[in-house]
């Protein structure tokens, strides 16, 4: 922790622009709010770009990807735009970086509604060992008062790992080479999606 500490003078500090949800909402309103109208014929260079000098987020540049977001920066003779560029009424006029932005986390909801079925699994699994724990004589023997974690009880898979993972690669493996003598086996993918696989596999 001293040595977190004692960085800090050199650490790049930036400050935060804001709350993305609230850009994220902005966007989604503005386009709701202006759904009726047609987007132009070049988009990419008729829709309101505005980009902060004082931003330090790269400029993304124009997908025709869920274009009906791309109306949330249709310029109509009812916003107003300030003197340094930027929209009066943000909640009614977005930028196409803002736009862009939201289009990149609607992208991520497919992987992460996949990725929620795994977790949602691994976690069950890791607080079933803990229940099983708590049902166990965790006494290091019959006349000990102390009691071992039923939390700590998860650090056993992951030794036991760490001291199987060496003994396969160097000692099984090139074993199993010498008696198929294929130099090619399952790669690391593979292993993961084995173990991805055993891992979901009901007990």
């Amino acid at each position: 922790m001293r040595f977190l500490f004692l960085g800090t003078k050199i650490y790049v500090m930036i400050l935060p622009e804001g709350s993305p949800l609230t850009s994220l909402m902005q966007v989604l309103v503005a386009a709701m709010n202006k759904r009726r109208l047609k987007l132009p014929e070049q988009p990419q260079n008729t829709l309101f770009n505005h980009v902060s000098i004082q931003t330090i987020n790269s400029d993304l540049p124009y997908t025709d990807q869920f274009r009906f977001l791309n109306k949330a920066s249709i310029l109509t003779p009812e916003d107003q735009i300030k003197e340094d560029g930027s929209a009066a009424n943000p909640w009614r006029l977005c930028s196409i970086q803002q736009v862009e932005e939201v289009k990149c986390v609607v992208r991520v909801i497919p992987i992460w509604t996949a990725g929620l079925v795994y977790y949602v699994v691994l976690v069950q699994m890791q607080t079933y060992v803990v229940f099983q724990t708590l049902q166990s004589d965790r006494r290091l023997y019959s006349a000990s008062k102390f009691k071992i974690p039923a939390a700590s009880y998860a650090v056993f898979s992951m030794l036991s790992m760490s001291m199987w993972i060496p003994i396969y690669d160097r000692i099984i493996v090139p074993f199993l080479r010498k008696i198929t003598k294929k130099e090619a086996g399952i790669t690391v993918l593979q292993k993961m999606g084995i173990g991805l696989l055993l891992q979901l596999a009901p007990c």
